[in-house]
């Protein structure tokens, strides 16, 4: 079988690197490198699944009995193995690993997702291996996406904005946070959406606190609600987050979020290939102190793709460099004690020319007043 684009990506890695063969474990990288989603992976931390990739570009994958049929009739995997439920998988992996050739070999190991019990099994069964993470390889592989990730996460973007505007559509003065985050939530699964991630909405002052949980709270006239969720579309992650005025707002509170608007659409239009992020970073702490706007941090936002949270994370202390297929969300900040929480995050393809919004075409620079 051909190696796919995404495990191409993964053996140009593994020998920039120096390494015979990866092992990943994680549900998100397994999907990346062999298209199945597993439901004993997901479900059942000891069910574990493992995919071997060489330099050759083979996939092995180990799984579940239960998940055997599903894997061996849609994943890419060159070769599809099952493990009865009264066998120890890491044990499993072990033997799969000498039968093909990795018993002396350099192995990177996805260890930000393995437990460390698997990997003791590793140093034992197989001594003369050399193991070590084989997280960078993953990370930098993910890190650029293919046309059609790129299509999936526009998709779920696009389908994320709809329903932050079907659901503030519905909402009035005198609903409580936690109304109007269950109504975000229904609208994201009305439009499709296979999991919501998380659906973070306080009003206010209440917003002035990292992750507060929505309460009773009921929003009034004047009030802003911050809004930040994120869901998952055919395995790829949405992350957006909205401010909304409720009836009526004061000007200075109008100017601030249109200045915010400003500053977040200036550092898109500099997103080219070649710039490192501690650059970007650098030119958005400039941007706010020019529009008098003080943020929390040099923080600007993440990789996004399978997981919510990719690499590489925006701060000044990141050396990333910008290149064409990088996905990022983009999110200046504010806090304005006594006030509200303004923030306004997209997801942004880097592209040959500079930064692309996957959606974002329902923002305008005006805050939305229901």
């Amino acid at each position: 079988m051909t190696p796919t684009g995404s495990v191409k990506r993964i053996v140009k890695h593994l020998k920039d690197q120096g390494l015979d063969a990866l092992v990943a474990a994680s549900p998100e990288t397994t999907y990346y490198l062999v298209g199945a989603r597993l439901l004993m992976q997901r479900l059942i931390p000891a069910r574990e699944s493992f995919v071997i990739v060489t330099g050759d570009g083979a996939c092995t994958l180990i799984t579940a009995a239960s998940d055997v049929d599903h894997a061996r009739r849609d994943s890419t995997a060159t070769t599809v193995i099952g493990y009865g439920n009264a066998e120890d998988p890491s044990e499993v992996l072990c033997r799969v690993m000498a039968e093909i050739g990795l018993a002396v070999a350099k192995i990177g190991i996805e260890s930000t997702y393995m437990p460390i019990a698997d990997l003791w099994m590793l140093k034992r069964k197989l001594p003369g291996a050399t193991l070590v993470t084989g997280d960078d390889v993953i990370r930098l592989a993910r890190m650029t996406k293919s046309p059609d990730e790129v299509k999936r996460l526009r998709r779920a973007e696009y389908l994320t904005e709809l329903a932050i505007q079907a659901a503030f559509a519905m909402t009035h003065a005198g609903d409580s946070e936690r109304q109007m985050q269950l109504v975000v939530t229904l609208n994201l699964t009305r439009q499709g959406a296979e999991a919501v991630d998380f659906v973070l909405l306080q009003a206010a002052e209440n917003s002035t606190k990292f992750h507060l949980p929505s309460g009773d709270y009921k929003c009034k006239a004047g009030d802003v609600i911050h809004l930040d969720t994120g869901a998952s579309f055919d395995c790829y992650r949405s992350d957006m987050s909205r401010n909304i005025g409720i009836t009526h707002l004061t000007p200075k509170q109008i100017d601030t979020y249109a200045r915010l608007w400003d500053v977040q659409r200036d550092i898109i239009e500099c997103m080219k290939p070649g710039l490192t992020v501690r650059e970007l970073c650098g030119k958005y702490l400039g941007l706010m102190e020019k529009v008098s706007l003080v943020p929390p941090s040099s923080y600007l936002g993440h990789g996004i793709g399978l997981s919510s949270h990719e690499y590489p994370e925006m701060t000044v202390d990141s050396d990333a460099v910008l290149v064409p297929g990088m996905v990022l969300t983009i999110e200046p900040t504010v806090f304005i004690q006594g006030d509200a929480r303004y923030d306004i995050e997209d997801t942004v393809v880097v592209t040959e020319t500079g930064g692309q919004m996957l959606a974002g075409g329902l923002n305008a620079r005006q805050i939305w007043i229901i």
